[in-house]
């Protein structure tokens, strides 16, 4: 074809021609309006139907040019080519699937392409797709640089909205006058008046990787509300997650809820260099609790093993000194350098025996965190506005509801304290009480007793103080002298905190089309370092973090099932056609895998058997090759089947079990493993006289038994 020099011919545009042969009808596209093609003759074709989806003719048709056909086939025999490509590139592909991948951002890239290729009955490649992906996401809210240079109209739109709010930025300005983006820091009146009237003074902290356009970490400071779910507090875009970060976030939240030099004030995290530091100059006097699982993680891949493991988890939950040291000394039996390993984290910060009594919380882990970490996984990979503002509007509605479910609450406390109770209940059963004086008991079950003081609210476990909610031994005194429970809970866990953290609200915000200017140059993007390799999307899992239910043949011990010998497999045996010892007998036996023939000794009697070589003997694993030989009977006259190259079941169980025959032990069948002669094998002569058999070799000779 090519192009001619006239427009489209707008008087034919209603009144399509007749052409048997040239029509061209596309049903499932988008009809638009009659195309006149013109022949290098007189006579002009009107192609009706055409499509501006079909991907030939956005190449080639453009309104106001003719189109001269040079030759027409009208009747196709050829297949068709479903491999168009420099026609369809990534940026068609992502106008024809820009509104899906906006609504599920995590749509499989095979999905799209199969559906391309149905819709379109185009083939395009997994890489097209992605980058279709990667545009469509970019351009939902503009381009990068359009995207920075809006933050300052953003935390302006913010701080309107919200008064008393904080919204800081940061930008690293340069000697040219450019402004680039450095960090932001959002905390919200509503959310920082609801944690100071309803929350515990505990916080944690934590950070996640950002992917995709906006890179970066995202710092964030964790409440826990009355029933134990997390209660956002603060949160931060940085570039990397390091201590200068670090103390320019908690100085900025330090500031916020007036926290002073950290008395009272417990922090959970991990063990980050720079984190640790930060604490350390801002919050001083706060108590500082390690994350156990980080903790753990670290250790296992020093010492693993399930002793470690539960030994390691004891120290951490026990709440008692003398128990810690206990746990502690049987570490070090283990491993001295196990020992030492804990002892240099400091088990002030991971165990529950060192923790400050007065917090009502006896969280050791920062799990918290993590699951806010989740909760916003998808807004984690838009860009840096979308994000923000879809991280505030979760908040917002989760706010909303959770005000109306602790407000429609009957109950006193709240309904995780409740089920928590419901349990120590029934565990309380196991233990005895015995009064002692005023609203003073003590709990006993075996060796273990403990001292109850209903009245100060004490139980010498530690757990009732450090918790907030009545341990097993506080819950048996309860029921024993008839109060209710619900007195034994902090006011932490009541209705009323539950209520008081959600009173508050975060205020609606402008749209970006109604965001005020700002004399503030616009922040550019910051300069992203592109690391080699793919990506990594999925959350790192730790060593022993894994969902799938395979069992790892890591440090098992292989036994071949051909000698029976540990170290090797029936593939590697070296015992193919040699001998087998055993240890507990005197015999020795050759064996011949490939052609069935086998040779035994046992004692001072030699046996020599032959099978047929179409597969006689016991089939291995049903492949049809003989296992053992046939041999000769216990009396030395021959089994006549064995001659014919049939299976002997009679000669098979004697020259077996003969092997593991030891006569110098007890003859006692008892000893065999086996309950009664009942157990013995079928074809097994039942005159046991003179056999022992190990209680091993017993299982062998039984499974052998079953493979005719």
């Amino acid at each position: 074809m090519e192009n001619g020099s006239s427009g489209l011919n707008e008087e034919q545009n209603h009144n399509s021609i007749e052409s048997s042969d040239d029509d061209y009808n596309s049903s499932d596209c988008e009809e638009i309006e009659n195309v006149d093609f013109q022949t290098e003759g007189d006579e002009s074709v009107v192609i009706k139907d055409i499509s501006t989806s079909d991907p030939f003719l956005n190449k080639l048709l453009v309104r106001g040019v003719f189109l001269v056909i040079k030759s027409l086939i009208s009747e196709h025999k050829c297949c068709r080519n479903y491999n168009l490509g420099a026609l369809v590139t990534y940026r068609w592909i992502a106008l024809q699937y820009f509104k899906e991948i906006i609504e599920d951002p995590f749509m499989s890239l095979r999905k799209m392409r199969d559906d391309i290729r149905q819709k379109f009955m185009i083939d395009v490649s997994l890489g097209q797709c992605t980058r279709a992906k990667q545009l469509a996401l970019f351009d939902n809210e503009g381009g990068l640089i359009e995207h920075y240079g809006k933050l300052y109209q953003y935390r302006q739109a913010l701080l309107e909205s919200n008064p008393g709010s904080t919204c800081r930025l940061d930008v690293d300005e340069s000697a040219n006058g450019s402004a680039t983006f450095k960090r932001i820091y959002i905390c919200f009146k509503g959310v920082k008046d609801g944690w100071l009237a309803g929350c515990r003074k505990v916080i944690g902290l934590d950070g996640c990787f950002l992917k995709h356009t906006c890179r970066g970490e995202l710092l964030t400071a964790m409440g826990r509300d009355a029933n134990n779910q997390m209660y956002p507090i603060a949160w931060a875009v940085v570039r990397v997650e390091n201590a200068d970060n670090w103390g320019w976030f908690l100085h900025l939240l330090h500031d916020d809820l007036s926290l002073n030099d950290g008395n009272g004030i417990t922090i959970i995290s991990d063990s980050h260099k720079g984190l640790i530091d930060a604490v350390n100059d801002w919050l001083p006097e706060a108590e500082h609790r390690k994350c156990t699982r980080h903790i753990y993680a670290n250790f296992k891949k020093k010492y693993s093993g399930l002793q470690y493991q539960r030994l390691f988890w004891a120290a951490a939950s026990c709440t008692l000194e003398q128990q810690f040291v206990q746990i502690m000394d049987q570490i070090k039996q283990l491993h001295e350098g196990a020992y030492d390993y804990l002892i240099q984290r400091n088990p002030n910060s991971w165990s529950r025996a060192f923790f400050e009594m007065d917090r009502r919380c006896a969280a050791f882990e920062n799990g918290i965190s993590e699951s806010f970490n989740r909760a916003i996984l998808i807004p984690r990979h838009k860009p840096i506005i979308t994000m923000l503002e879809e991280i505030r509007l979760y908040i917002m509605q989760r706010l909303a509801a959770m005000n109306k479910v602790a407000f429609s609450l009957e109950d006193r406390i709240t309904p995780s304290i409740r089920k928590r109770l419901e349990i120590l209940k029934e565990k309380q059963r196991e233990w005895t009480v015995f009064p002692s004086g005023f609203q003073e008991l003590e709990i006993r079950k075996g060796d273990h007793s403990y001292g109850v003081n209903l009245q100060h609210k004490v139980c010498q476990c530690r757990m009732w103080e450090l918790s907030g909610v009545p341990c097993v031994h506080a819950v048996a005194a309860y029921l024993h002298v008839g109060n209710d429970l619900d007195l034994g809970v902090s006011h932490w866990y009541s209705q009323e905190s539950w209520f008081n953290a959600y009173q508050f609200s975060i205020k609606p915000v402008f749209g970006s089309n109604m965001w005020k200017r700002t004399s503030d140059v616009p922040p550019l993007p910051p300069l992203v370092r592109t690391m080699p390799g793919r990506p990594q999307k999925a959350r790192i899992k730790a060593p022993g973090e894994t969902c799938s239910s395979h069992t790892s043949r890591v440090g098992r011990t292989m036994t071949c099932t051909n000698c029976w010998q540990k170290g090797h497999n029936k593939a590697s045996c070296r015992g193919r056609g040699g001998s087998v010892n055993e240890a507990s007998g005197s015999g020795m036996g050759g064996i011949d895998e490939a052609n069935g023939s086998g040779m035994e000794t046992s004692g001072g009697g030699t046996r020599d058997g032959r099978t047929s070589s179409r597969g006689g003997g016991t089939s291995s694993r049903g492949r049809g090759r003989g296992r053992r030989g046939g041999g000769t009977t216990s009396s030395g006259g021959t089994d006549p089947s064995a001659s014919l190259g049939m299976f002997s079941p009679q000669s098979y169980w004697e020259s077996n079990i003969e092997m593991l025959i030891a006569p110098d032990q007890n003859s006692d069948p008892g000893n065999w493993g086996l309950s009664s002669p009942i157990d013995y094998p079928q074809h097994c002569a039942h005159d046991s006289s003179n056999w022992t058999v190990p209680y091993k070799k017993r299982t062998q000779v039984r499974r052998e038994g079953t493979r005719q």
